[in-house]
């Protein structure tokens, strides 16, 4: 048995010499064509750092945007901005103990500077953006404190009324302690309002780079794809050297059959 073995290890070791010429040709052939793709395309940088959110607005009942509300600012607003020929992706950061800081890359088959200046564009934009957010955040609670307060004065009124028609002093002076409790909420609903409307969206949070912009060359790898270039079209030759050698036995033996 191991005699066959070897018997047929001989003859696919002859077959492959026989044509080595046509393995050795479309090996060169992928080598050169994998080359010539490879170094004709230009060199990809990618850049990454991170955002940071500082948030002022708790005092006064507002949420903080989140790091979600971060990275769909910098994926819809700045991808758009930072110019053709650059990709960007941003995640949040979980291993931090803020929830407002997010980390951003952008690539592209470009110089490093122009992704040194993109992100200075995404810094921009995530300020215009998170401006936008506490805006409309500042709107919604205005209309709902409006709202308390109108549904407090009308059970103030109604109180103040039940005052009148009193018919005990009992009855009067528990009524007037919810008056006076109504009357509290009414002035907190009151200057609450009143430091919304005349709020500066801008005064309440602050978007920062936490750190230098880490730029570094991601592809294209040409000793990679040259490798696994020359890995395949050595196979293909191999593959094809035997399916030849195949077809020329097999019209042999037709003939001297």
């Amino acid at each position: 048995m191991t005699d066959e073995y070897e018997v047929e290890l001989i003859d696919y070791l002859r077959v492959m010499w026989r044509w080595k010429w046509l393995i050795l040709v479309v090996l060169a052939i992928g080598v050169t064509v994998a080359a010539v793709v490879s170094f004709t395309r230009p060199d990809r940088y990618a850049g990454t750092t991170e955002y940071e959110l500082e948030w002022f607005g708790a005092t006064l009942g507002l949420p903080a945007p989140t790091a979600a509300d971060l990275v769909h600012i910098a994926e819809t607003d700045s991808s758009s901005e930072i110019g053709a020929g650059l990709s960007l992706s941003a995640k949040a950061d979980k291993s931090s103990n803020s929830g407002g800081k997010i980390s951003v890359t952008i690539s592209g088959a470009v110089a490093p500077e122009r992704i040194e200046d993109a992100f200075e564009t995404v810094t921009s934009a995530l300020r215009s953006g998170v401006e936008k957010t506490v805006k409309d955040e500042i709107q919604r609670t205005t209309m709902l404190a409006a709202g308390q307060k109108e549904q407090l004065t009308k059970q103030k009124e109604l109180l103040l009324q039940e005052m009148e028609n009193a018919t005990s002093s009992d009855l009067s002076s528990a009524l007037a302690e919810q008056v006076a409790a109504l009357s509290l909420k009414l002035a907190q609903v009151q200057v609450q309002l009143e430091g919304l409307r005349s709020l500066d969206p801008s005064a309440l949070f602050v978007v920062e780079r936490t750190g230098e912009v880490a730029i570094s060359r991601v592809g294209p790898h040409r000793a990679m794809n040259i490798a696994v270039a020359a890995v395949l079209s050595g196979f293909v030759g191999i593959l094809l050297a035997f399916f030849l050698n195949y077809i020329l036995s097999y019209r042999k033996n037709e003939v001297t059959s």
